[in-house]
């Protein structure tokens, strides 16, 4: 898991979606995408659920590191720094 991947899954979820997440993060949005699949792959989890316009937190991932990822990230305690504020 790398840094990037984490600040890539905060930009989703404060953002509300991938393209808008990629337009905060100033990456092209296939770039932003991947980097949430890579880091799903690590976890063993999903991470969104990919339904509609809007991706949404998956309920409780199976991994247990992927849920203490969520867990640690969405409490407020997590790394939520945009590019702006470094």
């Amino acid at each position: 898991m790398e840094i990037r991947q984490v600040r890539h899954f905060v930009a989703v979820t404060t953002h509300g979606s991938f393209t808008a997440a990629a337009r905060a993060e100033v990456i092209v949005q296939s770039a932003l995408s991947a980097s949430i699949r890579k880091l799903e792959r690590e976890l063993g989890a999903e991470l969104f659920e990919r339904t509609g316009r809007r991706p949404a937190l998956t309920p409780a991932p199976a991994n247990p590191a992927a849920g203490a990822l969520l867990a640690h990230l969405t409490s407020g305690s997590g790394p939520a720094r945009t590019r702006s504020s470094r």
